[in-house]
């Protein structure tokens, strides 16, 4: 029995730093039309400003790519960007525009973890 709560000690850090890793996605829909999810094969695009071409928003998104603090790892930015873009497909969108990516520093809270965010948009097509 003790050397079960040895190894049960030993390997929590390991636990911790396994459940810590992973990437939530929230969107909150903007109003107006709701569209039917786009192929995994359409590309989304990362806009840091505004677009020149007519769109109309779909939904506010964000991802945060959890880091650990206490073991000092960071969250991974292309994961965090690759969730972002897969549920602006889902959503129905063309592309994510206003774009940001920041990471909390160290000492603070939620230190290592790195966020994206922008608008969902789809494009409109001029008629």
């Amino acid at each position: 029995m003790k050397r079960l709560a040895c190894w049960s000690l030993a390997l929590m850090p390991l636990i911790a730093f396994v459940g810590c890793q992973s990437t939530r996605v929230q969107s909150t829909y903007l109003g107006g039309d709701r569209f039917e999810s786009r192929p995994t094969s359409h590309p989304i695009e990362i806009l840091r400003g505004d677009p020149t071409r007519p769109f109309v928003t779909v939904a506010r998104i964000t991802a945060v790519a959890r880091g650990n603090s206490y073991l000092g790892t960071v969250g991974d930015e292309e994961e965090c960007i690759g969730k972002l873009k897969e549920r602006a497909r889902q959503l129905g969108g063309d592309a994510v525009i206003q774009f940001e990516v920041y990471m909390a520093p160290q000492g603070t809270v939620g230190a290592g973890n790195i966020t994206a965010q922008g608008f969902v948009v789809r494009w409109v097509e001029r008629s």
